[in-house]
């Protein structure tokens, strides 16, 4: 099975065709058959600063990229097989139980046994204000930051959202491919698990760790309602009043008891509800959802119906039955008032 058909790129077996198509996309990449035979197929979806790309390759080679990689951050996330990567000579390998980052400015020789991935693509100047919203002075990522495990929750829900953002892309009506804000909110979102991926092994500076006035909790609350539809992380939070992302998912564990995001899901849901229970002609799930920004329609439904007992669907069906039941009785009441005809 292949995904974002729709975006098609290359399918070839053709190893000087390969060279040339990867040669502007991975920095001067040069390939090395390590069998007689070669086939690779890369079909790629752009967003405006993300890009997602699904490839196969099924079969051996010795590749390396000249110079510097460019001015990106790429999130491998595989399928099958593996690939063992030489990062600034630091070795990171990819397996369907492990996530590898490459970064700008890196050097990389990779050693590639067949394989089936997704790759998710950030323009660096998108990560690195996220990550000076978040972090502070930032260490190579290569000394932190190669390999992840795909056991972490942030890689677990990183790699669920690109296949579904994968088959999304492809279909023909999708509201990624024909509205630039829900591109864009999709793409933040994308960005903010990316973010959280790094957050779970940071070394972080502990002396940072303070914890908020109540005040500037109720700033970064008033601000979560102004912007409950956008995508958006922890950083941004952080930045509304000046202070380090571990301050306010302390000040939120304090007051809560639970974590930031936590916190903007159930308010989200909350929205939600109140916008189904109100519904016009014209209300859909699908908008409501959005309009929300929930923007993964299957976990937004399941955490729906965990919250409140019920799906999406139902507290729609209801509220518009309860809302059509006035305008009934008043017909039934003017017909019963007519005179008979007889």
């Amino acid at each position: 099975m292949h995904l974002l058909n729709e975006h098609r790129l290359l399918v070839s077996e053709d190893l000087q065709e390969s060279q040339q198509f990867l040669s502007p996309i991975w920095e001067r990449h040069r390939s090395v058959p390590r069998g007689s035979r070669f086939a690779i197929r890369w079909h790629q979806a752009d967003l405006h600063r993300t890009t997602l790309a699904y490839v196969d390759h099924p079969c051996g080679v010795h590749a390396t990229c000249d110079g510097p990689l460019g001015d990106y951050f790429r999130v491998l996330l595989p399928f099958s097989g593996r690939m063992e990567n030489r990062i600034n000579g630091k070795r990171a390998v990819l397996t369907p139980s492990s996530i590898v980052l490459h970064a700008p400015g890196q050097d990389l020789k990779l050693e590639i046994d067949e394989f089936r991935l997704l790759l998710l693509s950030f323009d660096g100047g998108f990560v690195r204000r996220a990550m000076e919203r978040r972090f502070r002075k930032v260490p190579p990522l290569e000394t932190w930051a190669a390999e992840f495990s795909q056991q972490s929750a942030a890689a677990s829900s990183l790699h669920s959202l690109t296949q579904w953002t994968a088959a999304e892309l492809d279909r023909p009506g999708s509201l990624f491919r024909a509205q630039p804000r829900a591109a864009a909110s999709l793409e933040r979102t994308l960005l903010s698990l990316f973010i959280e991926l790094l957050a779970g092994q940071y070394p972080e500076d502990r002396s940072r760790r303070g914890d908020l006035a109540n005040g500037q909790l109720a700033l970064i609350e008033a601000w979560i309602e102004a912007n409950l539809g956008e995508a958006f992380g922890v950083e941004d939070l952080a930045a509304v009043v000046g202070v380090s992302a571990r301050s306010v998912q302390l000040a939120f564990s304090r007051l809560h008891g639970c974590t930031p995001m936590q916190f903007v899901l159930q308010r989200r849901l909350e929205q939600a509800r109140s916008l189904l229970q109100s519904p016009t002609p014209s209300t859909t799930i699908t908008a409501v959802a959005m309009d929300c920004g929930c923007f993964h329609l299957g976990r937004f439904a399941t955490a729906y119906r965990a919250l409140f007992g019920e799906k999406p669907s139902e507290t729609l069906a209801r509220s518009a039955r309860m809302k059509a039941l006035p305008a009934v009785r008043s017909g039934l009441a003017t017909a019963n008032s007519r005179p008979s005809a007889g």
